[in-house]
């Protein structure tokens, strides 16, 4: 890692790392013994290249700018399409992910530290990507398997974007109070009804295209946690061979409006 870093404690990074958590111990088990310390601390040197160079200055920027609603579409600031681009182009989204996938196969520790980089220099846009991840790693191993030929590879290599929508008026701790419902169509396919509120990168214009993971009831489902199911939600709609259809009946009626992380404001 380089010195001098203006995010966070190198120092510190390193001990817990090597001192505290003994990583290189990891590299006598067959999943990382191709990585030598010299490569971790690579990892972390141009993780903070990214992070100084790229997240931090559109940081400022964005908190001046903000995110726009107009008519149903969210326009980010200039600033932040770049930075977005060259977390897919770069390989961070799936950075701690088996190469059989397109990952580069990191401990999530050290990914964990790059991460902390990350945080440090732009919250609010490192949470998209963030997104991204989480929607892959819950397609990875809970979808079908035409979920995973159709959402996987993109999400990871961050080319499309991800949400998590869960929150509704009315129902936020506690989920099990949700009332969006799915009733299930003649194709096999559901029909959704409801509102989401709060939802992170729930509309943006850095991206062809959205998935959003929608936790909703299925008719006749019982009350509770246990009745409640998740349904893939894209923006548009998406072929079989994986190219982009329609535009889905998904819209953003708004964004709130809030003092901080004003360019990853929660849609609804």
């Amino acid at each position: 890692m380089r010195m001098g870093s203006v995010l966070i404690d190198e120092r510190d990074v390193k001990f817990v790392l090597h001192e505290q958590l003994e990583i290189m111990s990891l590299t006598s088990r067959p999943l990382f013994e191709n990585f030598s310390r010299e490569e971790f601390d690579m990892v972390l040197d141009q993780a903070g290249k990214f992070a100084e160079k790229e997240l931090m200055p559109a940081n400022s920027e964005g908190d001046r700018t903000c995110a726009k609603w107009d008519n149903g579409a969210v326009t980010l600031p200039k600033g932040y399409y770049t930075p977005l681009r060259m977390f897919g182009e770069h390989g961070w989204v799936s950075a701690c992910d088996e190469p059989e996938i397109g990952g580069q196969g990191l401990p999530v520790a050290i990914f964990t530290a790059c991460n902390e980089l990350f945080h440090a220099a732009n919250t609010a846009l490192n949470l998209y990507p963030s997104l991204a991840h989480g929607t892959a790693t819950m397609i990875r191993h809970h979808g079908t398997e035409s979920q995973k030929r159709k959402y996987l590879e993109k999400l990871l290599t961050y080319k499309w974007a991800g949400s998590m929508n869960l929150t509704e008026p009315g129902a936020g701790s506690s989920l099990a109070q949700i009332q969006t419902k799915a009733v299930r169509m003649e194709d096999g396919r559901y029909k959704i009804s409801g509102q989401k509120i709060f939802i992170t990168g729930g509309e943006h214009d850095a991206h062809p295209n959205i998935i959003h993971p929608v936790l909703a009831r299925i008719e006749g489902d019982p009350p509770g946690i246990k009745g409640i199911s998740i349904f893939l939600v894209p923006k548009y709609h998406v072929h079989e061979d994986g190219s982009i259809g329609e535009r889905n009946d998904v819209n953003c009626a708004g964004i709130e409006h809030k003092m901080g992380f004003a360019v990853r404001p929660p849609a609804r």
